[in-house]
């Protein structure tokens, strides 16, 4: 578009740099110009102006040495003045509006010079996330953990919020040829009317369509954070909290303390909830599997495994719960590590408070449906995969969670229906220092003897490793497990 101008030009002007050029200058113009950020002024320009009507502020800049959150009262809404452009103007807080915010570095309101350009989104100051009235969205509990900001040396938490945008029309035809698909390749169709109504209801959390590209904003404490969901429709939004601004009090060894963490309300006034757990750096986790090890799926047995997926409601294997309230009552923080989906996400969550089990963190697997290969979704992604690459799944979640807390002791909890014990013994090798215990509960028909597993955890002492059938066993095993030392 751009090049016949530049080429009709007596002297040589190239066309990206007179695109550039003009779209600057288009952009630039549909700025508001009457309005500016309160408490804020700049020494060079671009001016940075903001419409909006009088709500509570809250801005958030780059300070040199950290990010600063400033919070008052004002006229102007909730502002997130981020990402801020590297080597922008230089902006500064004004010394009459200095006393109104909270964590300046001085009492007195001197004024403090910042690097970065604020960059309010599409240039209006964003009140509430993206969502239309026919989307909605979830949000899956998750952890923070303790690390030092290099730059000035002071305690930080730091966090990934993790969630999902989805569109809650589904289309006639998707949902039909979706139900019609998934029956021929489960083998048979739902018998009675229970069966069909849990059916129609846990396929319906794989035909969503994923709403991507929206704008969600996240409120934890002290901070907002943004981000956009990608075309899955799932979002992660990295946020740093100030060991000063904490929403809750954390002990330095022991269990996580968790704090919720919502969105911001839409128009229409929803808002979704979730928490997040601030683990100590020191203290027991324990990482569990799911199926066949705290819920009845019976993996090993492909027409019962997708039966007590898609038509029973779930069900707890015995004993266990009351095995894992001992171990939360002892102190220990829950990772629930799976190969199921993030569908399946809330139908997990549900389980675990029905059936009584500890909160927790959940770390599942990516996937996305496809009308035009369903049977192969449902063989290769709900436990007929191949097992290499869901071995490397659990294996890199387990990995990255101990990496992320070096000095806490890890339970490792699975069962011998799948890839568990080889996963495990593999993490125990990497990291005999971290790994306290492995727990490999022996699924119904499986025979094989003690000769098999001490060859799976050849190399490991025989008292880290334990596969049992009777809960009751681990109990007293647990009991010695969790005495101070």
């Amino acid at each position: 578009f751009f090049r016949p101008l530049a080429m009709g030009r007596r002297s040589p002007v190239p066309a990206t740099v007179l695109g550039v050029v003009t779209l600057g200058t288009v952009l630039a113009s549909s700025l508001p110009s009457n309005r500016r950020i309160p408490g804020i002024s700049q020494t060079r320009q671009p001016r940075v102006v903001l419409k909006a009507p009088p709500i509570h502020t809250r801005i958030q800049i780059l300070h040199r040495h950290s990010t600063r959150i400033f919070s008052g009262r004002s006229r102007w809404p909730r502002v997130q003045a981020q990402p801020l452009i590297p080597g922008g103007s230089e902006i500064e807080l004004c010394e009459d509006n200095g006393d109104e915010y909270e964590d300046s570095e001085d009492d007195d309101g001197e004024r403090y010079k910042m690097e970065g350009l604020p960059v309010p989104t599409e240039g209006f100051a964003r009140t509430s996330s993206d969502i239309g009235p026919n989307e909605s969205l979830q949000l899956f509990p998750t952890f923070a953990f303790k690390t030092i900001d290099q730059r000035t040396g002071k305690e930080r938490w730091a966090t990934r919020l993790h969630g999902r945008a989805i569109d809650n029309l589904r289309r006639h035809h998707r949902r039909r040829v979706g139900m019609s698909s998934a029956a021929k390749a489960l083998g048979f169709y739902p018998s009675s009317d229970d069966e069909r109504k849990m059916y129609r209801h846990r396929m319906d959390l794989f035909l969503f369509r994923a709403a991507r590209g929206r704008q969600i904003g996240l409120d934890m404490g002290p901070g907002l954070w943004w981000g956009t969901s990608s075309p899955n429709g799932h979002f992660s939004i990295d946020a740093q909290i100030s060991a000063d601004h904490l929403p809750v009090s954390v002990p330095g060894k022991g269990a996580a303390v968790s704090a919720p963490v919502s969105t911001l309300p839409l128009t229409d006034g929803r808002v979704w909830r979730t928490n997040v757990y601030f683990v100590p750096p020191h203290g027991v986790s324990l990482i569990s599997d799911i199926d066949d090890t705290i819920k009845m799926t019976e993996v090993r047995d492909r027409k019962r495994m997708l039966s007590n997926t898609f038509l029973y409601d779930f069900t707890a294997v015995k004993g266990m719960s009351e095995l894992y309230n001992l171990m939360a009552d002892k102190g220990a923080t829950f990772h629930y590590v799976s190969n199921s989906p993030w569908q399946l996400q809330p139908e997990l969550e549900d389980f675990l408070q029905r059936s009584g089990f500890p909160d927790g963190t959940f770390h599942l697997k990516h996937l996305r449906f496809r009308l035009n290969r369903p049977i192969a979704f449902l063989k290769n992604r709900l436990g007929l995969r191949p097992k290499n690459e869901s071995s490397n799944h659990k294996y890199d979640m387990i990995s990255n969670i101990m990496r992320t807390f070096p000095e806490r002791k890890f339970v490792l909890v699975g069962d011998s229906g799948e890839k568990d014990p080889v996963i495990y013994a593999k993490v125990a090798h990497e990291s005999p220092k971290q790994v306290e215990k492995v727990y490999i509960r022996r699924v119904e028909g499986d025979l094989r003897n003690d000769t098999h597993w001490e060859k799976v955890f050849e190399g490991i002492p025989s008292g880290k490793w334990c596969v049992f059938t009777d809960h009751e066993l681990v109990r007293k095993d647990v009991e010695k497990l969790f005495v101070p030392r």
